[in-house]
């Protein structure tokens, strides 16, 4: 036999020896205050153990796990939704260009309304996951060198590093 298959064989033999004592011996457990407090039980009758404190104590962890873990889920889903329609509406924006000047005057204009959203939103700590990435990548220099170079091209000014 190997370590393993030994030491699982002690362990069942080990449970099966403990039980066999509970069972002989109920009053060791119905006895002994201080181990129905550690296992969380409570005597009810002559006979019966109340778990119900312990399972209540488990119920209302798994809920305020199950409730923390919808929470977070939904929080990923507006955000979601609230991209794709920030995305949405820049679409059509773009869309109505009427040429490469107008193209490009749009969309800087998308990027700083979507810039000062940021920053706000930014001030009043209400960043979500999505937007803090964003506000990450915008402070970046290659990405601020590379829209200070379409704005010189087509506007004759740069972009302001953030602060």
């Amino acid at each position: 036999m190997t370590d393993l298959l030994r030491a699982e064989s002690h362990e069942w033999a080990r449970d099966e020896a403990i039980r066999a004592f509970l069972r002989s011996r109920p009053e060791f457990v119905r006895g002994d205050p201080e181990l129905m407090q550690a296992l969380g039980v409570r005597p009810d009758a002559a006979n019966v153990i109340d778990f119900g404190p312990e399972a209540l104590s488990r119920a209302a962890k798994a809920h305020k796990r199950e409730s923390r873990e919808r929470r977070r889920i939904e929080a990923v889903a507006r955000a979601n939704f609230d991209g794709q329609s920030k995305t949405h509406d820049a679409a059509l924006h773009l869309l109505g260009a009427t040429g490469h000047a107008d193209l490009a005057a749009r969309l800087d204009d998308q990027l700083d309304d979507r810039i000062a959203e940021i920053k706000l939103k930014t001030q009043a700590g209400e960043l979500d996951w999505a937007e803090a990435a964003i506000a990450r990548s915008l402070c970046l220099e290659e990405h601020l060198a590379r829209i200070s170079e379409l704005r010189r091209q087509f506007f004759g000014d740069e972009v302001q590093p953030c602060q």
